[in-house]
């Protein structure tokens, strides 16, 4: 019997950054799914139902805060973590999320604390 892998749903409107983080996630056995907007990512969440949702804070249209209002009300159990370049752990935008990374940041301590969180569930 085989264990099914994580799914994770990564979600920002920087291109190169959701491939890298994609590819980073896959060697470390997880199911990734990328979305470049919010609305992209609500069809992806209804349709792969993932267990955690990475997501940037500041998008064009709507913003990740927009996301984690949505997950809230419709997906209560999917875990939610915040990617930002332009806000703190201590600002208001990010408490609601379960962690904040903060731009730049390491690929390696992101998947880290991924596993971590996802392990503890």
């Amino acid at each position: 019997m085989t264990k099914t892998p994580p799914k994770i749903l990564i979600v920002d409107d920087e291109v190169q950054l959701l491939e890298l983080l994609k590819m980073e996630f896959e060697d470390f056995g997880f199911d990734v799914f990328v979305a470049e907007s919010v609305d992209k990512a609500i069809e992806s969440l209804e349709e792969n139902h993932p267990h955690m949702v990475l997501s940037d804070l500041k998008m064009p249209d709507k913003s990740g805060k927009d996301l984690l209002h949505y997950i809230k009300e419709n997906h209560p159990k999917v875990r939610f973590l915040f990617m930002s370049g332009y806000a703190e752990a201590g600002d208001e935008d990010v408490a609601e999320a379960e962690h904040f990374f903060q731009k730049p940041f390491s690929l390696q301590s992101v998947v880290k604390q991924v596993r971590s969180m996802l392990i503890k569930a």
